[in-house]
């Protein structure tokens, strides 16, 4: 091992300097929806007993709004509706109330979806929409996509649709699996909603009259019957949403997470969720989840130690110990153990973070030496002269981004602390390192024990 040791160390240095901070990602805007119900929706509360006495139509003078329903705001152009979907058995369509608020108060009407049968699941929604007002008369219906610009009834145009414009996505409901023996995690999706959003720009009719909508009321609108909803006079455009499909088989994503946290503890359990979480941009942190999160064959487990294992004489007095274990099947688990009995709730979450960080280390010198078990006959003195040395200012930069709180000098002297038993085997190599950052032994063990005593530092609690 101290033979390949140097070229795994000058890959790590290669990796670790081609890779820049990363960059938010940009992502494309989602239609505005949120799901929520009627206890916070205080315009729907106040709506409800209006609707029920405004219709005549049984399926909505009946209706009990106890479950979700959909909501669609756009605050800057004033758009407000609620989509609620209604209680149908039939198999040749659904049907949905909408709420749709214009001028300060809001109408309502019911559109009815019928679907061609030639989409899937997952695709957005082909067929036919009529809309009804709450009475239960037909006012308008067209086709999604577009092929007839409007519904022509005893002569009278009542809905002129000059386009269609469609988007969908799915809510799911998803659920950590871990897989086993490989250790992987992994998402498991339901998907409980298939939404879609419909924005249908409207142009001018032969015969608006009938409005295709009931007045509610609420707020300081118009209170004519009809005459605005979903109708405009002048190329307006309205939003609906309509949630077709719900519960449909789940979704088993590509295993993307083997990095196993097995620890029990509450604060190590955390500490250790926080400094491996993905969204940490820092160079250090993603290096750790290439090494472990893009392979089936190597998993990161971080568990405690138990008393007994802490006894052996190579970790007595440590606050962790990382070793490689072949277990199944060609699978090599690379396990980090922690001293739960050192790493207590006494200690900072700092400290703590700098020793999983300090460990992680060692897993990925092992991991690069997966293949071969050279690395069984190494000792910890080159790994750690390589994270002293050469690689302080990578961990220690990862440790601030985790613990923003910390400065980098800080960061830098807790990791350099585990290299405080070394000072009689290392002579005049461990003075060098501590002067190449420009450290004496004495601020090392000052900045040690405020964190490690919690007078500096995040509480466990």
């Amino acid at each position: 091992m101290r033979k390949r040791l140097p070229f795994f160390l000058m890959m790590l240095f290669l990796w670790s300097i081609s890779c820049d901070e990363e960059a938010p990602v940009s992502q494309q805007e989602e239609p505005k929806i949120t799901i929520t119900d009627i206890d916070h929706e205080p315009d729907v509360q106040q709506l409800l007993p209006k609707l029920k006495s405004k219709s005549v139509n049984s399926r909505v003078s009946s209706l009990e709004m106890t479950g979700a329903f959909y909501k669609y705001e756009e605050p800057d152009s004033g758009i407000l509706n609620y989509t609620v979907p209604l209680a149908d058995d039939s198999p040749e369509y659904f049907e949905n109330l909408i709420l749709f608020k214009r001028d300060g108060g809001f109408y309502g009407y019911i559109y009815r979806y019928i679907s061609d049968g030639t989409q899937g699941s997952d695709e957005s929604f082909r067929g036919v929409l009529q809309q009804f007002d709450l009475e239960g008369n037909q006012v308008a219906e067209f086709s999604v996509p577009l092929t007839s610009d409007s519904i022509v009834a005893n002569g009278r145009k009542y809905l002129c649709v000059k386009s269609v414009d469609q988007t969908c996505r799915n809510i799911y409901k998803t659920i950590k699996v871990t897989d086993y023996p490989c250790h992987c995690q992994y998402d498991q999706k339901t998907v409980v909603d298939r939404i879609c959003t419909i924005t249908i720009t409207q142009g001018m009719c032969d015969d608006l009259s009938g409005g295709g909508s009931s007045y509610l009321g609420s707020g300081t609108g118009n209170s004519s019957a009809g005459g605005g909803g979903n109708v405009s006079d002048n190329g307006g455009k309205s939003t609906v949403v309509i949630a077709p499909g719900k519960n449909q088989p789940y979704i088993k994503e590509t295993c993307a997470h083997c990095i196993e946290n097995q620890l029990k503890d509450p604060c190590l359990r955390n500490v250790a969720d926080k400094v491996l979480d993905p969204q940490l941009a820092s160079k250090y942190n993603r290096l750790i989840l290439d090494m472990f999160n893009k392979t089936d064959k190597v998993n990161l487990i971080i568990r405690e130690s138990d008393a007994e294992d802490m006894k052996e004489p190579k970790k007595k007095g440590a606050n962790g110990w990382t070793e490689p274990v072949e277990s199944h099947n060609g699978i090599v688990d690379i396990i980090i153990e922690l001293n739960a009995e050192k790493l207590n709730s006494n200690v900072s979450q700092e400290y703590i973070a700098s020793t999983i960080y300090h460990e992680a280390f060692h897993a990925i010198v092992h991991y690069f030496d997966k293949d071969k078990w050279f690395f069984l006959q190494n000792t910890p003195t080159d790994d750690h002269i390589a994270i002293f040395y050469n690689y302080l200012d990578l961990i220690a930069s990862a440790l601030q981004k985790a613990y923003p709180n910390l400065t980098l000098r800080e960061a830098q002297g807790l990791l350099l602390k585990g290299m405080m038993k070394y000072e009689k085997d290392w002579d005049a190599l461990f003075n060098k390192i501590l002067a190449r950052k420009n450290f004496t032994k004495e601020q090392i063990d000052i900045i040690e024990k405020r964190y490690e005593s919690n007078t500096s530092g995040t509480s466990c609690d």
